[in-house]
């Protein structure tokens, strides 16, 4: 757990941990500095937690997602948790992974569905993330989102020990990239490596409340994701592509220095070869809203037999919606911008 001025919900994230069916080996909190009650309350509830509480206050801010992975590199089990500080587990979460674990040992890391609530857990009726059915999914899915979310993660602490992760490359979102970037968070960073080297398991069941609040870190999840989504796509362009392009060939070079020991090395091969041969297909896609006429048409036609639309996102290809966008790239100049005009709230 990395904790920040988390007072306020904290108490009842402890609780629906001492609370689990099967409750966890151990638990590690780094805190990053906070100057509300957090400290005193974790350091209250380690005195009477069913398990060990280790305590680490950081000299200087980290921001959250170096003091989740400091954290992280703090456990010594086989298995970590990331868990939010203002969240809720529900009481069969860790007996539900450890099940799910036990039955496949080839997983490197699973995700389960969470409903969503308001700031006093009102349901809203709705799930996030929501995944539709039980699975393990063994392939490399697209490499430039994360398809898990940190407080629904549970992964291979050998994950984050192959690699020297302050070295790990800049985000890359699928929205434009931010103006300011920072290092990948690790959500991201632990499910890529796991899409990376081994298999992963979807929980259809909701297994946590995921609450949402004034002074929450990452986004509200507002019904208006479609007229986003759209903003968005009409201020992606050349720019974009660009970063993307960099970010598959950075994460490519990063993930080449995994350590060999205990890793399937074809598996790991063809992760590098794959955001390679990606980050191509990109610089094509940049070139449909940067260059000539003719350099369109080339690109367009190159991306074409390349099949790089025939699926979707999971299939590591831009899809139908890509192409007609590309499309009208080709056939009206200068209709989507040469570089992003950043993200969208």
């Amino acid at each position: 757990m990395a904790t920040f001025n988390g007072a306020e919900f904290l108490r009842e994230q402890l609780d629906s941990l001492a609370g689990q069916s099967r409750p966890p080996s151990e638990m590690v909190v780094c805190d990053d500095g906070s100057t509300d009650e957090t400290v005193q309350i974790v350091r209250s509830f380690a005195a009477t937690a069913p398990f060990q509480v280790r305590i680490e206050e950081n000299d200087c801010r980290l921001g959250y997602a170096d003091n989740f992975l400091k954290a992280a590199s703090l456990c010594s089990s086989e298995w970590i948790s990331f868990c939010d500080q203002d969240d809720v587990w529900l009481p069969h979460k860790l007996a539900r992974v450890a099940q799910v674990l036990t039955a496949a040992p080839e997983i490197l890391l699973t995700t389960h569905s969470a409903w969503l609530v308001n700031e006093d857990l009102t349901p809203t009726g709705r799930m996030f993330p929501r995944y539709r059915r039980d699975c393990i999914v063994d392939k490399i899915e697209f490499p430039l989102i994360s398809l898990s979310y940190g407080f629904t993660t549970t992964f291979r602490a050998i994950l984050l020990r192959q690699l020297d992760v302050s070295n790990r490359p800049l985000e890359a979102g699928i929205f434009p990239m931010r103006a300011v970037k920072s290092s990948q968070a690790h959500d991201e960073l632990v499910f890529l490596l796991a899409n990376s080297l081994g298999a992963k398991a979807y929980i259809s069941e909701p297994l946590a409340l995921y609450r949402r609040h004034h002074r929450a870190v990452t986004g509200r999840h507002s019904v208006r994701i479609l007229g986003n989504y759209s903003l968005v796509t009409m201020k992606t362009g050349a720019k974009t592509y660009e970063d993307r392009a960099c970010w598959l060939e950075e994460f490519a070079d990063f993930i080449a220095g995994v350590s060999r020991s205990g890793v399937d090395l074809a598996r790991l091969q063809e992760a590098v070869s794959l955001y390679s041969r990606h980050a191509a297909d990109y610089r094509l896609r940049r070139d449909i809203y940067l260059g000539s006429f003719w350099i369109r048409i080339r690109s367009f036609v190159r991306l074409v037999c390349r099949r790089c639309y025939a699926g979707g996102m999971e299939r590591l290809t831009f899809g139908r919606l890509a192409l007609i966008k590309d499309m009208v790239a080709v056939a009206v100049p200068g209709i989507f911008p040469r570089a992003s005009s950043g993200n969208v709230d």
